[in-house]
């Protein structure tokens, strides 16, 4: 079964990842490093979420939201924000 992709969804969870990880002045090998240890997942990599290459879940999210100290609520306004500046590119 094929998923569903929002690509300029994808595309603000990218950036505002980056934009995260940027505050913190942390690499994507320190945050893969320390955020694994939650996720368990042999497969994560920040790099991919941060380039909008794969379709993250919740739970990831979640678990980022912890790492970067900020609300899920928060994160995802920072996302529409993102949303909306990357719909304008993309429509002009």
């Amino acid at each position: 079964m094929k998923h569903f992709k929002n690509i300029i969804l994808l595309e603000a969870i990218a950036l505002t990842l980056k934009q995260l990880r940027s505050a913190t002045g942390k690499t994507q090998e320190e945050v893969n490093d320390e955020v694994s240890i939650f996720i368990k997942q042999q497969s994560f990599h920040i790099g991919r979420l941060e380039t909008a290459q794969i379709n993250s879940s919740v739970s990831i999210i979640y678990e980022l939201c912890k790492y970067y100290k900020i609300s899920s609520e928060d994160f995802f306004k920072e996302v529409e924000k993102n949303k909306a500046i990357l719909s304008k590119k993309a429509s002009k």
